[in-house]
């Protein structure tokens, strides 16, 4: 079955790159994977697994790219997961939503090594990305890491959209413009015979 918040089901033809077994609550533990569909897209899962470790079940799974992941991390604390790609991509998620907050361009070939750090007395991060022959140690302040939300400007585009959409409908059906679905044609009145 599809795991909540979503009606397809996982592709079929996935296979698990990276898994990563996280600390959880005295219930059980999350388990985070990567996958990469056979089209070379990578998606990223959180399963909870009770103690015990029988009876794990998808909690959430998201599309993170269209590139294959090639590695995986989750910050000491839980709060973060990254992914890095066969493109050099990095992505950090949250880990509880598995929403993307930041995607960078970090390397010029696939992420081979990826490690989180503990979160800085300023409430931020530092991602570690190793390539073929290159390492890079990227920041990740607290003010990057906000999940995307719907901006001000946005919701006011939206709402103004929606009025002109409203205010041609009424304009097209009161003004003369046509008849309301449902209603008869108006009558037409044959023109007077030619004498």
């Amino acid at each position: 079955p599809a795991p909540r918040g979503r009606e397809k089901p996982l592709p079929k033809t996935a296979a698990w790159r990276c898994v990563l077994m996280a600390e959880g609550s005295s219930s059980g533990a999350s388990l985070f994977g990567a996958l990469n569909h056979a089209a070379g897209v990578g998606h990223v899962l959180r399963a909870a697994v009770p103690r015990g470790g029988s009876g794990a079940r998808v909690e959430r799974w998201a599309k993170v790219t269209p590139n294959r992941l090639t590695a995986l991390a989750l910050s000491a604390d839980g709060a973060l997961l990254a992914a890095g790609t066969n493109e050099g991509e990095l992505h950090v998620l949250q880990a509880s939503s598995l929403a993307r907050l930041v995607r960078l361009q970090e390397h010029p070939m696939y992420v081979a090594v990826l490690v989180l750090t503990e979160r800085d007395a300023a409430g931020g991060y530092a991602a570690i990305s190793c390539s073929t022959n290159e390492v890079k140690v990227t920041r990740l302040p607290k003010e990057r890491l906000v999940p995307p939300t719907l901006s001000a400007d946005r919701l006011l585009l939206l709402l103004a959209l929606l009025a002109a959409l409203v205010a041609a409908a009424f304009a097209h059906f009161a003004g003369g413009g046509g008849e309301a679905p449902g209603e008869p044609p108006a009558a037409v009145e044959a023109p007077p015979a030619a004498p």
